[in-house]
């Protein structure tokens, strides 16, 4: 079981929900209807936060967390099974890598030892912690805009 509090909540399980959603998006190749983005952002971060409040073991968050994504994306988005999973599974490792990528960044920065960054972070309290992970969110929305430059311009260059 995760400690969150309701700051968790607005400041990084929406944002990134809505991350999460546009990501399929762009990797769809969909044209983004954004009442129907926000709608599944909403629905993805609740869901998110309630499986982040049970008390399981960690990992077990993240595959409730994708089966949940993989749900939306399909029944939601009306994106097809086998591309819906592709494409939940691409997200959710883009920000486990940009989520490392963010620990040597934090590391470097307050000059702690890798492995001590995340008991740093957690015992510095919940804005701070919030704050010290964004970078791994921005990180994961780059990636998605490049891929979408990158599939724009590939689909304009087939025409």
């Amino acid at each position: 079981m995760l400690n969150l509090s309701f700051l968790d909540f607005v400041l990084r399980t929406i944002p990134e929900g809505v991350i999460y959603i546009f990501a399929l998006y762009v990797f769809a190749g969909k044209k983004i209807d954004v009442k129907q983005l926000l709608y599944s952002s909403l629905i993805l971060s609740v869901y998110t936060f309630l499986v982040r409040a049970m008390p399981i073991a960690p990992y077990v968050h993240t595959i409730l967390f994708l089966i949940g994504y993989i749900v939306i994306a399909g029944g939601i988005i009306k994106i097809k099974m086998v591309k819906a999973i592709s494409f939940c599974l691409v997200s959710v490792i883009i920000l486990s890598i940009s989520e490392i990528l963010n620990m040597f960044l934090v590391s470097s920065i307050f000059g702690i030892p890798l492995p001590d960054v995340q008991p740093f972070m957690l015992s510095q309290g919940t804005l701070f912690k919030i704050l010290c992970g964004l970078p791994s969110l921005f990180i994961l929305l780059l990636v998605v805009c490049i891929v979408g430059f990158v599939k724009k311009h590939l689909s304009k260059k087939a025409e």
